[in-house]
């Protein structure tokens, strides 16, 4: 037997502190390698490290990455009833994803943010103005 309608609004309406979203797709490789026993050993490891060196708080970074995806999620249309397939154009059907990663110290000192974008092919001229590791790693690639 499921709950009415009028049931969850009003249990909703009880409970203020719950609200229903869309859950964020989570894989299984992220959950069971988020758990004590892993915590535990970045942790303990961290700590080795960070006993051995004297890092300064401008030596010590947070990076974090992002994925933005070319595909925007369509919103509801109307239809007429009965359709079995109603479809709507986005650019890409299985997407491709636009990687961003930010990096700050403790004390605000933060590297420019680094946009990452999916090629087929390799154009040299993107390389103009990079850093000379990059310079130097597209070549060793053969690109």
């Amino acid at each position: 037997m499921m709950a009415r309608k009028e049931w969850s609004t009003a249990f909703l309406k009880r409970h203020k502190e719950l609200s229903l979203c869309s859950p964020e797709a989570t894989s299984m490789v992220r959950i069971t390698g988020f758990n004590k026993v892993q915590v535990d050993k970045f942790f303990n490891l961290l700590r080795e490290v960070m006993s051995k060196n004297e890092f300064r708080a401008h030596q010590i970074f947070n990076i974090d990455e992002s994925g933005i995806t070319t595909v925007q999620k369509p919103g509801k249309i109307l239809a007429k009833r009965g359709l079995k397939r109603v479809g709507r154009a986005v650019s890409y059907e299985k997407g491709m994803t636009t990687t961003i990663v930010c990096a700050m110290s403790p004390i605000a000192v933060h590297v420019p943010s680094v946009m990452l974008f999916c090629r087929k092919n390799m154009n040299a001229r993107l390389m103009k103005g990079a850093l000379p590791v990059l310079r130097a790693m597209h070549q060793q690639m053969g690109e």
